[in-house]
Parts: C-alpha cells; structure tokens; sequence
C-alpha cells in the first residue's frame, strides 16, 4: 500500500476518473485535476500510476486503458465497479475468511453460515474465484448440546441492552423457574455456554447455563446498565464460570509428580500459574492466585494422584477426603 497521508483522498477521485468511461482521462490529467482537487504543491505522475496499479493489484479494479488519437486514457472495464463499495481488499478479505472458517469449525454459532454468505458475495465482487476445501480446522465440540438455540437472541440482547424472561430448570431439581434477566456477558466453559447476568429477584451477579433453559422470550421491562462488574476482570482469577463477588483469590501451591510436571509446565492450568520449585526428582511446585469455587476442585480432583496440594491447607484436606470419597 503507498506510504502517503494523501493516498486515501487520490484514491477516492481516482476512482471517480476511472469510472468515467466517457469522459476518460489520461495519467497527465489525472495528475493536474488531483494538484488541483486536493490542493497538493505538487504531485508526480508516477506517484498516480503507482496508485492505479496498487487499485488494481490489491483491490482487484479492473483498470483498462487505451488510445484515444494521441492520448492513452484509463478507465473501468466494468462501470458499475466501484472501490467505495468494496471496503477491503483482497488481503482483508482472506483474513476474514480465515475468521470464518474459524468460527465455522466450532459448529455452534449460527452466524457463521451469514459470514460465509457475506464473504461469498464479497469474492463474487472481487471476482476472486476460490475452490471449496475440506475443513482443516477442528475444536472439540458438541454439536448436539442443548442451548445453543439461545446463543444468538441473548447475545442481541445484550447488546441492544434488552430485558429477556427466561424458564431455568437446573440439574438437581425438577422444578421450572421464570427469571427476568438482565444481560450482561456470555461466557464459554468446557464447551459450555453461561449468560452472566444481574437478576430482578437478587442483587448481584448470577450465571445460568445456556443448557438449562427452556424457554426465552423478551421482556418489556426497563434494563438495567452493568454497573456491578468489569467481565474482564471478575473473571481474572477464576477456573470455570463460578464465583460471588465477594470471593477473594487465594495464594494456592501445589506439588506436581514428575511424570506430570512436563505437562503442566506446556498447559498451564490458569495465567497465574508460576513455577516456584523444581525439585531433584523432576516433581515441581506450582503457585496459583485463584478463587476457590466448584471449578477448581473438580480439575484438582482430575489430577488425584499426580498431585499434592500445599496451600491452602484447609483445600489440601478437603481434596484428600474427596479422593477418600470416591475410593
């Protein structure tokens, strides 16, 4: 792309010229009009055929010319082309597809079916013609798992700051309930959905999974703005979706076996992971700042036998007597 604060204005009336098939210009009269239109102290014609080959090049224009007499004129060999309504070129438009087939490859949100069709009609203007390939994109999904129906209407929601009344029904209990909810984040766990929200019936913030609703519809009550948490940072020291806040996060060591070390030092098993020991056996230990939630001790749970945790003591108990538990 030409290095020029300028490059942008040239571009706008270079396409103006070049659509004018029938009044076309040549590269001297282009040159004088930009001078002239953008109040330039001087312009060189190179610098316009420069700009003219990067239209065509990165942009896909397609840019003719031809002789007049004694002029050679450009133009668009297409006069419905037009660069203002295509506004990215051919490198941003094989980024985006790389972010489609991303999502794509999830399998779960439906948007990526209306980003394919966006990026189709995009290569068809482009005149950019790409073979279909097989996916060599895979994530760990489910595709049969319940509530992703919701994804969509909730994330309208919250963006549009709008009031949803759901029907919740958690694991444990047979009963429907109806909530109010007012949206504020939708978070991924395991391949589970949460909509974290404030709720009429409580203060603070509750989170209910996608999974376990039945019913949504929308709610005519006034929204009530996110003032209660940054979602940046209410989830900076926590595993999994659990968590009030109140909770504080807890200075947590654990020894790692030998066998497991390699592994937790390549995947860690939270961004505050630090290595503070590494011991003549290979076995390390690990330091984390996290809050305790249900989360946490299922994954430590995970690893019986491989580890040993330090501290919090009264943690260290508690997973010994689950390990008991479950022998």
């Amino acid at each position: 792309m030409p290095d020029n604060k300028n490059f942008d204005k040239r571009k706008i009336k270079i396409n103006e010229y070049l659509r004018n098939n029938m009044h076309p210009l040549t590269l001297d009269e282009m040159t004088d009009d930009l001078i002239v239109e953008l109040e330039l102290k001087t312009l060189h014609k190179r610098t316009v055929q420069e700009d003219i080959k990067f239209l065509k090049n990165s942009q896909n224009a397609p840019i003719k010319k031809r002789k007049i007499g004694k002029r050679t004129v450009w133009y668009y060999d297409d006069a419905k082309f037009s660069i203002n309504e295509i506004p990215v070129d051919v490198d941003e438009l094989l980024l985006l597809q790389k972010a489609v087939d991303i999502i794509a490859a999830m399998k779960t949100f439906s948007v990526s079916t209306n980003l394919q069709n966006i990026v189709w009609r995009l290569k068809q203007q482009r005149r950019l013609n790409y073979a279909a390939t097989a996916s060599f994109i895979q994530f760990e999904t489910n595709e049969n798992t319940a509530g992703y129906q919701y994804f969509d209407p909730i994330y309208e929601a919250i963006k549009d700051e709008a009031v949803l009344k759901i029907t919740y029904q958690t694991f444990i209990s047979d009963e429907q309930r109806e909530f109010i909810i007012h949206p504020y984040l939708l978070k991924e766990y395991r391949n589970r959905w949460y909509v974290v929200c404030l709720i009429d019936e409580k203060k603070g913030i509750t989170t209910f999974a996608l999974d376990r609703i039945n019913k949504l519809k929308n709610s005519s009550k006034p929204f009530k703005p996110n003032s209660s948490i940054d979602p940046e940072q209410y989830f900076q020291h926590v595993i999994g979706i659990n968590r009030k806040q109140e909770d504080k996060p807890a200075t947590i060591k654990i020894k790692v076996a030998p066998l497991q070390a390699a592994y937790f030092k390549t995947q860690p098993l939270h961004h505050t992971q630090k290595v503070i020991k590494t011991f003549k056996n290979g076995s390390v230990l690990m330091q984390y700042n996290l809050i305790v939630n249900l989360e946490l001790r299922q994954l430590l749970l995970s690893f019986a036998g491989s580890i040993n945790v330090i501290e919090p003591v009264g943690l260290g108990k508690e997973m010994e007597e689950m390990v008991k538990g479950i022998l």
